[in-house]
């Protein structure tokens, strides 16, 4: 005993040792060679097997009745094989049994997914839902790629973060002056899942405007020396994907920012269920690096967030322009938005808060949205409608208070038909905060609708 007491801790520090030496090994091994040559699925197996092996060596070479560890271990791992076979793809969230799968790629970095629920395809990346034809993304989806154009005129060469289904894409292909789209996308399956929604997206693939790119947006906007008209920022935002959200850091807008012309526009899409104190250190973010920011509101989710350092003008006449075109008036159509005054009453407003030295930015530095979005998120149940209505509130309060600036952002409109959506809308955007307290989805709907109609 004494001799096992005395050897305890040369013994626990060899195993500690050969422990780290073999992780490290087995990394390097799994990634840099097995992967690579054998694909996953291989590897998976032959990784199995090496375990398998090295179990059967430690059985023959201990003392212990072989034929009993043997017998255990073969029903152990009959009875685990067996449970495995029940599923052969990881649930998504929110996704149900009766949903058919018919795409499933398992990737370096995620694994993707493409399942059907009824006439509906949903894509989801490590379970996640990133990309729908349902209503809720459908609608996000088109308005990221349509609502830029509405804004600024002569857009040529866009840039567009994220492919996900390639909606987004498709549709700012369809508007007739540009000329080249870049799409970056770093996860590989997504290309191949983006093929089933070739329907929506209008055949990203084989059209002429657009050029697909696997790549990690930070090396491609830092060493491609490329600009454009506009960028769009497409990448996937919430609590489930909080570490997407260096993507909402000063470093990435000024990136962003040095590959933008010298009128160029950047647009991004922000859940409005962010926590609130998250929201606002986005806003603060986006304003240090760009000098002007405009906000849209689409009921019920979606808050747009345009920046540039030139002035952002509503002109409704250039949107009778793009309006004027057939196959942009029938997208729009689709989302219920068929004319200037649709757009102009989901305007809610500049930012004008001027950052301070004070104000809490987030950055790769100083990952602020990282380590906190997730802790103010559980707080959502402390406010009456959750941070929906938090948000929409402070968003309304803003539009108020900037009333003035309306005249300065609205082109080629009377003053009366400025005020009539500016009372349409505020009035709207505060019964939007009495809708999320109540709950009353369904009327909401009607009162959207109606509201839209009533201000032309």
């Amino acid at each position: 005993f004494k001799k096992i007491v005395k050897n305890a801790g040369k013994t626990v520090s060899s195993i500690y040792a050969i422990n780290t030496i073999g992780a490290i090994a087995g990394s390097l091994f799994a990634g840099f060679l097995l992967i690579p040559y054998f694909g996953i699925k291989i590897s998976i197996l032959i990784i199995a097997s090496i375990n398998l092996l090295l179990g059967m060596i430690f059985i023959f070479k201990s003392k212990v009745n072989i034929v009993p560890s043997i017998g255990l271990s073969t029903v152990i791992f009959v009875l685990m094989f067996t449970l495995s076979l029940e599923g052969k793809y990881l649930s998504s969230r929110n996704e149900k049994k009766i949903e058919k799968v018919i795409f499933y790629q398992e990737g370096l970095m995620s694994t993707v997914k493409v399942y059907q629920r009824q006439k509906e395809l949903f894509m989801s990346i490590d379970g996640n839902m990133v990309a729908s034809t349902h209503r809720s993304l459908f609608k996000k989806e088109k308005l990221i790629g349509h609502l830029p154009f509405f804004v600024k005129s002569d857009i040529k060469n866009v840039l567009v973060v994220g492919l996900a289904s390639g909606i987004s894409t498709g549709c700012a292909a369809l508007h007739k002056d540009v000329e080249q789209i870049d799409c970056v996308e770093l996860i590989k399956p997504v290309f191949a899942a983006a093929r089933y929604f070739s329907k929506y997206n209008y055949d990203v693939f084989n059209h002429e405007k657009i050029n697909l790119i696997n790549n990690d947006i930070y090396a491609y906007l830092k060493f491609k020396n490329k600009y454009y008209d506009l960028i769009v920022s497409d990448g996937k935002l919430g609590p489930l994907y909080s570490g997407n959200t260096i993507m909402l850091s000063s470093d990435y807008y000024e990136l962003c920012k040095s590959r933008l012309k010298n009128n160029g526009l950047f647009i991004q899409w922000i859940p409005i269920i962010t926590p609130h104190k998250e929201l606002q250190v986005i806003l603060d973010t986006l304003k240090k690096s760009f000098r002007y920011v405009s906000l849209f509101y689409f009921y019920p989710s979606d808050l747009f967030m345009l920046a540039s350092d030139s002035p952002i003008i509503l002109d409704k006449l250039h949107m009778d322009k793009v309006f004027s075109d057939k196959k942009i008036k029938k997208e729009m159509g689709v989302l219920k938005i068929h004319d200037p005054i649709s757009i102009l009453s989901s305007f809610i407003g500049t930012y004008e808060s001027i950052p301070t030295e004070k104000t809490s930015l987030n950055s790769f530095n100083r990952p602020i949205l990282e380590f906190e979005y997730m802790r103010e998120w559980k707080k959502s149940r402390n406010f009456i409608g959750g941070y929906r209505a938090k948000n929409v509130q402070f968003l309304s309060e803003n539009y108020e208070s900037n009333k003035n600036k309306l005249l300065d952002v609205f082109k080629n409109m009377d003053n009366k038909e400025i005020e009539n959506v500016y009372q349409a809308s505020l009035l709207f955007f505060k019964g939007c905060v009495m809708y999320f307290k109540t709950k009353d989805f369904k009327n909401s709907f009607r009162e959207y609708y109606a509201f839209k109609n009533s201000v032309n």
